[in-house]
């Protein structure tokens, strides 16, 4: 209600209430409404004469119109509130109006586009079982390393639903090689460490989704420049692609998948400490992400059983 404060609760039998204002504005003057300043005062909650400071001796209130209803007040005009002074505010509360129409479908083309990406996401990995499970815990685990390490909270909400993107490509695999139980041919095994390139090449070129297409294209990078496609090193890999190969990796350690059985937190936790024949994780990950991975490793123990319905936790970042 006032800005720089704290919020106001307003009584609705006050004077200055909304369904007080009638005809969208309400003009006020202490002296065509109180026998005296002072008991012009009565009429407005303390936080209100707490907040102006001084005696209040006029104040306009303007309704918004719009889903939301709201006003805007006005106090101790210099001279006598007047008509010309409320038609100013009216034509503000016009704006302020369509600005919270306008600022409400952009939140509803927000949710629309972040339900596309994850029916995207979906449908790319359909073949894999408990794909909705895998894209939602791999969001959060992402969220959680960026949110731990400090970093701004537009990124982190970001990350929080790219990260799902991770393995769009693989839609150009067939699904007999993405579910071979056995050992890969060379070609097959080249053909499946195309999939970044192609997750790269189906985000395009939009803006909007830079930090989806990064991810996609660096997710299976490593920190020596072992990794593919580009074999890149240390900080030129993109920070969202060495964020999510953490929260990928632990996510594939714990599901189960059709060459391997699933590993506890516990056995998890040792891979990332002392590695296995696939994972080295002083050549794989970026020691400082992995340093915060191991200060919240709790948090992914509870996102894993969370998602998969083993447990339910609330967990805020």
């Amino acid at each position: 209600m006032v800005e720089a404060s704290e919020y106001v609760v307003i009584d609705p039998g006050s004077v200055y209430a909304i369904p007080f204002i009638k005809d969208a504005v309400l003009v006020s003057n202490w002296d065509e409404k109180s026998e005296s300043i002072d008991k012009y005062q009565a009429s407005f909650h303390p936080k209100i004469n707490e907040f102006v400071g001084v005696p209040i001796t006029n104040f306009i209130a303007c309704r918004i119109s719009g889903e939301s209803q709201g006003a805007i007040f006005a106090f101790n005009y210099a001279r006598e509130a007047t008509e010309y002074d409320a038609g100013v505010l009216v034509s503000l509360a016009v704006v302020i109006g369509s600005l919270i129409t306008l600022s409400n479908e952009v939140r509803e083309t927000e949710r629309a586009f972040v339900y596309t990406i994850e029916a995207l996401a979906r449908a790319c990995e359909a073949a894999e079982e408990s794909t909705g499970e895998h894209i939602a815990r791999v969001n959060r685990y992402a969220g959680a390393l960026a949110a731990n390490m400090g970093l701004s909270p537009d990124f982190v909400e970001t990350i929080s639903y790219s990260a799902q993107m991770h393995d769009v490509g693989k839609i150009k695999v067939p699904n007999d090689i993405l579910l071979k139980p056995g050992q890969l041919t060379p070609e097959e095994e080249r053909l499946i460490r195309l999939h970044p390139v192609f997750g790269e090449r189906i985000l395009g070129d939009s803006p909007r989704l830079r930090i989806a297409r990064e991810i996609a294209i660096a997710h299976h990078e490593n920190w020596d420049g072992s990794g593919y496609p580009y074999g890149l090193n240390g900080d030129k890999i993109p920070l969202s692609g060495r964020i999510v190969k953490v929260a990928d990796v632990y996510d594939a350690l714990r599901s189960r998948r059709s060459y391997k059985a699933p590993l506890s937190h516990r056995e998890a936790l040792a891979v990332f400490r002392s590695g296995d024949a696939r994972i080295d994780p002083k050549r794989h990950f970026d020691p400082e992400i992995l340093k915060t991975f191991f200060e919240i490793e709790h948090m992914y123990e509870a996102i894993y059983e969370s998602v998969t319905g083993a447990a339910t936790h609330d967990w805020s970042f």
